[in-house]
């Protein structure tokens, strides 16, 4: 496959990392649900992290996927600091943050 194919499709060196995290936050310590997650994206965006997914208010759970905010891969550095904010902040339980993986590609499997 030639190089312009391979990073129009993210493929081989363009190919780009992200993660999942998903977790319960406490309706009891958590006033507003909402908040949380505002203080969660900026958090993100000053890493250069972009975020995405579900984060409801029925049964207090949420399940995101995280990208770097510009091309790119995330770091395993930018994963683990997502993993301690979260964790250290009190306000979350179930915490599961997944390994980085193809953020374009596998899908269905």
């Amino acid at each position: 496959m030639k190089k312009r194919l391979r990073k129009k499709l993210f493929k081989g060196e363009f190919k780009e990392l992200g993660f999942n995290v998903s977790f319960t936050y406490d309706a009891a310590t958590t006033d507003d649900g909402y908040a949380l997650l505002d203080e969660f994206i900026d958090y993100a965006l000053s890493l250069g992290l972009c975020v995405g997914g579900y984060f409801g208010e029925d049964g207090c759970k949420a399940s995101l996927f995280i990208v770097a905010a510009k091309r790119g891969s995330v770091t395993e550095e930018q994963r683990q600091a997502v993993a301690k904010w979260l964790g250290d902040s009190g306000k979350v339980s179930e915490l599961e943050v997944g390994e980085l993986r193809d953020a374009w590609y596998g899908w269905g499997e």
